[in-house]
């Protein structure tokens, strides 16, 4: 038999499972907790140890918001494209540069992305 199969769940408790097969003789409560859209398994050898990691999982949330437990196709295509267009640059440099920039000379035209990007390769090439 798999551990799904002989899974039980008699405590009824969200996220935690009792495992009765052998396998997990030494750690047979499954904790399931999604968070930043990855969920995570993990094993432990009493349901207090388990209650108390999944009360660990909730600080987390209530300290980070709910948004850390999804995931954002969106904020990941953003990423992709800002490290395709900053290529070895790190893009906390180039978040640095372009704050400095736009909020120091807030009466000036503020470059856009690429602009501060390239402007941040011109100044590393040079020196």
């Amino acid at each position: 038999m798999t551990a799904t199969e002989t899974a039980t769940n008699s405590h009824k408790e969200k996220g935690i499972r009792e495992l009765t097969d052998e396998a997990h003789r030494k750690a047979p409560f499954e904790l399931t907790v999604y968070f930043r859209g990855k969920r995570t398994r993990t094993y432990h050898p009493t349901l207090t140890a388990a209650r108390k990691a999944r009360s660990a999982a909730s600080q987390v949330v209530k300290r980070e918001g709910t948004a850390a437990l999804t995931y954002d196709r969106s904020a990941h295509n953003e990423y992709e494209e800002a490290k395709r267009i900053a290529g070895n640059v790190p893009l906390r440099e180039v978040a640095k540069f372009y704050a400095d920039r736009s909020l120091s000379a807030s009466t000036e035209k503020v470059p856009t992305v690429a602009e501060a990007v390239a402007k941040i390769i011109e100044v590393k090439t040079k020196a």
